[in-house]
């Protein structure tokens, strides 16, 4: 593991994080101020059922694929996060949050081939906690993309508890 649990994460004050586990192994990270995942590699979890759980007090951005597998889940938190062009937040089964708090949810877009940023779950829901959504629609044939699992839901709240649910099973 990098950091032992959500309760007990590695603390950190840094610009950027490229993390991986191989074979069994979550991820924690409490950073303080901007972040950016994944300058360099994806950041991944080894083994099937494990959990990346990053929060930052700023901006986060995602650089680079985060990925878990199985019934892994992924956390992210930062005041602000933006998904740049090409890049996806993905898990199999386990919960997707994305939680940008008072700021703004950025899913970005280029022009070119599958260019686009998206969130994705294979079957699980997806929650979403941010003032402001801003999709990136600058190639109209791969936008940007939300998409939970067969039968499950996406919420999606601001930071003051206001949610409205989409498909499946959403709250």
């Amino acid at each position: 593991d990098i950091g032992t649990s959500a309760a007990a994460p590695l603390n950190v004050n840094i610009n950027t994080l490229d993390a991986a586990t191989s074979g069994l192994g979550s991820i924690f990270v409490a950073d303080t101020g901007t972040l950016t995942l994944g300058s360099a590699a994806a950041v991944t979890t080894g083994a099937a059922g494990e959990v990346i759980d990053i929060t930052t007090t700023g901006l986060l951005t995602i650089s680079n694929d985060v990925t878990v597998t199985g019934a892994g889940t992924i956390d992210l938190t930062g005041v602000g996060i933006t998904v740049d062009s090409g890049f996806d937040v993905s898990s199999g089964t386990g919960q997707l949050t994305v939680d940008a708090g008072t700021g703004t949810l950025t899913l970005s877009d280029q022009t070119g081939a599958d260019d686009r940023s998206r969130l994705i779950t294979t079957n699980a829901a997806i929650s979403i906690t941010a003032d402001d959504i801003v999709i990136g629609v600058a190639d109209t044939t791969n936008t940007p993309q939300i998409e939970a699992g067969t039968a499950q839901g996406i919420t999606i709240a601001n930071s003051t508890g206001v949610s409205i649910g989409l498909g499946g099973a959403a709250g």
